[in-house]
């Protein structure tokens, strides 16, 4: 009954904040810090809590891979028309889909597919990923809750083949490591033409055999929805940083943050 009764007073402390913050914040500590304090709850009772982050756009912000790739078409023949535009944008100017910015640029449509092929084969590599920087305080963020107790799992939609280059990125930008995959897991998907968000569900109710799953971070809207049906008592946070187009509707009960400004 204890348990039912914290679990009820979280969801409807998530459904304030999703309709008035500011009333969330004078009353309550954030729910960043409600993840710290809950880690520290069910660690000292070896309940074993888990708290599951994406990456990309979640962690890291991919504007700068992105950026990197536009210039290196720009370099090639097909991409010289445009070149001296291309090579004048900037990480800020850089949404998620790319097709918008190159239009902008005078890229015209029929070229959208051969560029779309030229980026994909570098998007999802080990090589590109060297680009990306830690979104603001996610780096401090993801070591606390680590201290607080909780396994930390990056649960990411890139394929296994970028294993090499996330582990290097993750550890170079000073995110939690741990070779042996116990205090700090990395899952990558095997399939990569499986949907991210089926993907993370079926994730989620794997982790969630081996601990709880006391929070869960994405910019993806379905990815959220996706790990919220799989541990509903779970504090998941939709990440509003950049996502792909239609997205579907954030469930209610999942909180929404701009940032990782916890303190």
């Amino acid at each position: 009954m204890k348990r039912l009764a914290i679990g009820l007073g979280l969801a409807l402390g998530l459904q304030t904040l999703a309709g008035a913050p500011g009333a969330w914040a004078a009353t309550q500590q954030s729910p960043l810090a409600t993840v710290l304090a809950e880690d520290g709850r069910l660690a000292a009772k070896h309940q074993h809590p888990i708290v599951v982050f994406d990456l990309d756009d979640t962690l890291f912000a991919t504007a700068d891979r992105n950026l990197a790739i536009i210039k290196e078409w720009a370099a090639t023949p097909d991409g010289a028309p445009y070149r001296q535009k291309l090579d004048a944008l900037t990480r800020d100017q850089i949404p998620y889909d790319i097709d918008g910015v190159l239009e902008a640029n005078g890229v015209p449509a029929k070229d959208m597919p051969a560029i779309t092929t030229f980026w994909a084969k570098r998007f999802f590599t080990s090589d590109y990923v060297k680009y990306d920087r830690p979104e603001p305080g996610a780096v401090d963020y993801v070591r606390a809750v680590l201290k607080s107790g909780a396994q930390v799992v990056y649960l990411t939609g890139r394929p296994s083949s970028m294993e090499p280059g996330t582990r290097a990125a993750l550890i170079k930008a000073g995110f939690p490591w741990d070779s042996k995959g116990k205090t700090v897991r990395l899952l990558l998907k095997s399939q990569s033409h499986q949907k991210d968000a089926a993907f993370k569900y079926q994730a989620a109710l794997e982790l969630a055999k081996t601990g709880t799953i006391v929070a869960g971070f994405d910019n993806e809207p379905a990815n959220v929805n996706a790990i919220h049906k799989a541990a509903p008592k779970a504090l998941v946070v939709y990440l509003k940083t950049v996502h792909s187009a239609n997205p579907p509707a954030v469930d209610p009960g999942i909180v929404q943050l701009a940032n990782y400004d916890w303190k």
